[in-house]
């Protein structure tokens, strides 16, 4: 097996660097469950980009879940 090398180069002078940019989500969406901290503690858990509760899943099959309110 042959070893690579790789190598960079400098970053062309007279082109700027790429900027990041910060992004609010609305209230009621999260990334993570850092983003739900307004919300009470039962909700604040980040489940596809939405701030929710732990549902709980009983023996019968039946789940139930909790509730969060929007905040406004």
């Amino acid at each position: 097996m042959a070893a690579r090398v790789l190598e960079c180069q400098a970053h062309p002078g007279g082109i700027p660097c790429p900027t990041t940019t910060t992004t609010t989500l609305p209230v009621e969406w999260c990334v993570t469950d850092a983003d739900c901290a307004i919300f009470p503690p039962v909700c604040q858990h980040c489940e596809v980009g939405a701030c929710e509760g732990f549902r709980t899943i009983y023996p019968d099959g039946s789940i139930l879940g909790v509730v969060c309110p929007i905040p406004h």
